[in-house]
């Protein structure tokens, strides 16, 4: 390439190329094992070795590699299989030198070259027709997600990077100068950065504003069979209360010789006490009622059951967030179990010098649905509303956290494990 405006427009055109990149790998690898500002730096340093070779190499097989190897290489900072990185890595590559190549060949024809740089007007549109594949790519996988984005904001999103590359087309055929027409291509490319930027910032809201009404539908259904739970137990009591009066009434069956209708009461007695029947007895009633009534699901569900509690009647944690928290893991536990054909759970429930611990170990298909939500990841559920369904967790992390506890998930060897440690008052 020959002369600096033409060297300074590749570089800026190889940096919006290489942002395109990095959201190809944010979009596709869901789990990152570093920090997400090593992830920018190895992508600054692709940056800068893949336009070094090209302005002083003029080598087309040492710009194959200063491109191949680097994405291969970047697709290590993330947790996937070497399969799937390979994979990932050469199909990024391929789908931009087909747009390279397709780009080229459309200015070629239409004479776009004329007061602009081949090279800097094909970069700078493949790399926009790029950038516009991926966000509609990003858009679908949202979408699945049940993140709603107004239709208003989705013409908007789309309409920038559509409405920059007529501009760019426009302005390389028209008679700018080419420092006018460079100053141009870079603007807006400047502008589709930061659009997909605040893109992300809206997408962040409309999610926390869904997961809020959400949460809210959540704490509401859990309040209301809390009330349930509690006048199911209190019903319960009542019934062992007056236990002296069944006594009386059969006792007055045996002395007049009415057997079968001692039989009749008895069995009924018995199915009332059974329906009722009590699993765990701590004396802490948040516990105690959200336990029983789960407990009593996976018996019927046949589900072997191994549940230990430890903990004082009195625990400095908001009965509400209790019974969330509980509520949350059981749920996912009792869904898993539906589907899975080895039937088993473990509960711990222990307090132990200020600390409690919770665990819920559960068998499961061997499935676990994951996604990259907010840069974190989170487990989803197989039901269709899976972000309805799966929010469960991500409730029980925001309980958590009001603790300053800690949440370890597990999901190895067909068993999934949640371990929640909070930290009491003393």
């Amino acid at each position: 390439m020959q002369g600096w405006m033409e060297r300074v427009g590749y570089l800026v055109t190889n940096l919006f190329h290489i942002y395109v990149f990095y959201r190809v790998y944010r979009m596709f690898f869901s789990e990152s094992k570093v920090p997400s500002w090593v992830e920018q730096v190895a992508f600054g340093l692709f940056y800068v070795i893949n336009s070094f070779v090209f302005l002083t190499a003029q080598n087309i097989y040492l710009n194959l590699l200063s491109s191949v190897v680097p994405l291969i290489l970047i697709t290590f900072l993330y947790k996937s299989s070497i399969r799937i990185k390979f994979f990932v890595s050469i199909l990024t590559y391929v789908v931009s030198m087909l747009l390279d190549s397709i780009v080229y060949n459309m200015i070629t024809y239409m004479h776009l070259d004329r007061h602009l740089s081949s090279i800097i007007v094909t970069n700078a549109l493949a790399s926009l027709l790029y950038f516009l594949f991926t966000l509609g790519i990003h858009t679908v996988k949202k979408q699945k997600l049940n993140i709603k984005i107004s239709l208003s904001h989705w013409v908007a999103i789309f309409f920038i990077p559509t409405g920059s590359m007529m501009i760019v087309a426009l302005a390389a055929y028209a008679g700018y100068s080419p420092s006018s027409n460079m100053i141009i291509v870079m603007v807006l490319l400047l502008i589709n950065m930061l659009m997909f930027e605040l893109y992300n910032i809206l997408e962040n809201y409309y999610q926390k504003t869904y997961e809020s009404e959400l949460l809210k539908q959540h704490n509401e259904a859990y309040l209301n069979q809390f009330k349930l739970i509690k006048e199911t137990e209190d019903e319960r009591r009542s019934v062992r209360h007056d236990l002296k009066n069944h006594l009386i009434a059969l006792n007055e069956y045996v002395l007049q010789k009415k057997w079968q209708e001692v039989e009749q009461y008895v069995q009924k007695l018995d199915k009332k006490l059974r329906q009722d029947e009590f699993y765990v007895d701590s004396g802490n009633t948040a516990v105690d009622s959200i336990l029983n009534y789960k407990l009593r699901i996976l018996k019927d569900m046949q589900v072997q059951v191994n549940c230990e509690v430890m903990i004082p009647k009195v625990i400095e944690i908001d009965p509400f967030d209790l019974s969330l928290i509980l509520g949350n893991l059981l749920d996912n536990a009792i869904e898993a179990l539906e589907k899975s054909e080895v039937k088993n759970i473990d509960i711990l429930l222990k307090v132990d010098r200020g600390i409690f611990y919770i665990k819920v170990s559960n068998a499961y298909n061997g499935v676990a649905y994951k996604s990259l939500v907010s840069g974190k990841i989170k487990y989803l559920t197989s039901k269709d509303n899976s972000l309805i369904h799966g929010i469960g967790l991500q409730n029980v992390e925001k309980a958590v956290n009001k603790y300053d506890g800690t949440m370890q998930i597990d999901s190895e060897n067909q068993v999934f494990c949640v371990t929640i440690i909070l930290y009491l008052n003393q």
